[in-house]
């Protein structure tokens, strides 16, 4: 793997649970209050939307996400188990108006009849159109998750509004890939929050404890649809990674957009490579964490 280039090294920070959660009282797209009006309550959004739902194995009753802990001397990472089933998983930080109105006429309804045949393994040719079509689905999933644990946000207010006025994921910062994948293992859900900072911001703190996070990576499955996200305010971060995987498999960026289509399915992942693909980025800290200890 190709690490994203820079003007200054980068080091990775203690980033454990920085913050308490705080349940968010205002919908994160349109800002306005939570009320008592249709309009503007708030509403929970699934992460794995209903029509997905069959899709997802039904017996899974736990998923985890992943936080990392890096110190002076190493670099440790924590899972923390969620109970209950994926599928079930919602988050209440959009409004009503918002839910029922642009995210699912703009957004879900315009992504489904694409999605579903790369969720189901069916060949189809994957425009630049619909490319982006599926990157905006990724990114408006990936911010609500986001809200699940509050001290886990790290998304700009503008962007989550650019995303709302445009049906684009923002423009800087964030990175879409998806894969072939006929999984075995129940990896439903991988999320890696971090803090990343210039090497000598990072020697000017008096400590190694992060007081928040700047960048995520996540990994989602959807039947035999991987999907992989990379936000961050590294400069470069997210669009410079790269991932090297073995013969006949294959992951493809479709955000920043391409000028490209694409044949799906093609270089169908394994589990290895699927995990490989997951931990990048926890892999990628830890070197940092490490080199800004030395």
């Amino acid at each position: 793997m190709r690490r994203p280039r820079a003007n200054t090294r980068w080091a990775g920070l203690d980033a454990h649970r920085p913050r308490p959660w705080r349940q968010t009282t205002r919908c994160i797209f349109c800002g306005v209050e939570g009320s008592q009006t249709p309009e503007g309550a708030l509403t929970k959004e699934h992460v794995y939307s209903n029509w997905t739902r069959r899709f997802v194995p039904r017996t899974l009753k736990k998923f985890r996400s992943l936080r990392a802990i890096t110190r002076s001397d190493r670099t440790e990472f924590v899972f923390v188990n969620r109970p209950g089933d994926v599928r079930d998983w919602q988050v209440l930080c959009v409004c009503q108006a918002c839910n029922n109105g642009w995210m699912r006429r703009l957004i879900e309804d315009r992504a489904r009849p694409i999605m579903t045949p790369l969720i189901k393994g069916e060949g189809i040719r994957l425009s630049p159109t619909q490319q982006q079509i599926v990157a905006t689905w990724v990114a408006m999933k990936a911010m609500v998750a986001e809200y699940a644990e509050s001290e886990s946000v790290t998304t700009h207010h503008m962007q989550r509004k650019y995303l709302m006025n445009h049906c684009l994921p923002p423009k800087r910062g964030w990175a879409v890939w998806i894969a072939h994948y006929r999984p075995r293992a129940p990896m439903l859900w991988f999320s890696t929050p971090f803090l990343l900072l210039p090497d000598h911001v990072a020697a000017r703190r008096p400590d190694r404890r992060a007081t928040y996070y700047n960048g995520v990576a996540s990994t989602q499955i959807i039947g035999q649809l991987l999907i992989h996200v990379i936000r961050s305010t590294h400069p470069r971060l997210a669009t410079m990674f790269r991932f090297h995987l073995p013969r006949r498999q294959a992951i493809f960026r479709i955000w920043p957009p391409t000028l490209y289509s694409l044949s799906w399915p093609i270089g169908t992942m394994d589990d290895a490579s699927a995990s490989y693909v997951a931990e990048a980025v926890r892999d990628y800290i830890r070197s940092a964490g490490a080199a800004q200890s030395t």
